[in-house]
């Protein structure tokens, strides 16, 4: 989670990759698989050059992901995201070394997030390791809806859509080991 300085990657040129666990052009910046899941953004792998914006290179590879919504936690998919990202990289990166990939730019608009973006309340809101995926969002038993004022308007529009459609399709539970 390092910005590299401007002089360093005029420097470089295009020879600075980035490995990012989010289908790019989604969910760019901090987080981005917690955000792939209350966004509703398609899940995924890129390999990207690293320009001055964060996560906006020019894309060399991306992969599609995808979870089961009922046996998953955010840990579980982290971890699947993170065994996808390496093996991407190691199937690819002698190609990617000698420039045969030309890359990209998405046509997609995408979506970014500051790392400190909607922390604290998540931290009050979600177990890391218990917790399984619904439809859009991933919520405990007991969801404590107090702190949403204190959080930004589209975080907070965010999660109550979320909200309104796991009430409909119901809360799956259980322990990543099942």
């Amino acid at each position: 989670r390092k910005i590299i300085k401007p002089d360093i990657i005029k420097f470089m040129g295009e020879s600075i990759i980035n490995l990012h666990i989010s289908f790019l052009p989604f969910n760019r910046g901090s987080h981005p698989n917690l955000w792939s899941h209350i966004e509703n953004t398609q899940c995924g792998i890129s390999i990207h050059i690293i320009d001055e914006g964060i996560d906006t290179g020019k894309i060399l590879l991306r992969k599609k992901i995808h979870f089961n919504l009922k046996k998953h936690s955010f840990s579980s998919s982290y971890e699947i995201l993170k065994k996808e990202i390496e093996s991407l990289f190691e199937n690819n990166w002698k190609d990617i070394r000698a420039n045969k990939i030309l890359g990209f730019f998405p046509k997609e608009k995408g979506t970014y997030h500051e790392r400190n973006e909607g922390l604290e309340m998540i931290s009050k809101l979600f177990s890391w390791s218990s917790i399984v995926l619904t439809k859009s969002l991933v919520l405990p038993m007991c969801l404590d809806l107090s702190s949403i004022s204190s959080c930004s308007h589209n975080f907070t529009n965010a999660l109550i859509k979320c909200w309104k459609s796991i009430c409909e399709i119901g809360i799956y539970l259980s322990s990543p080991s099942e």
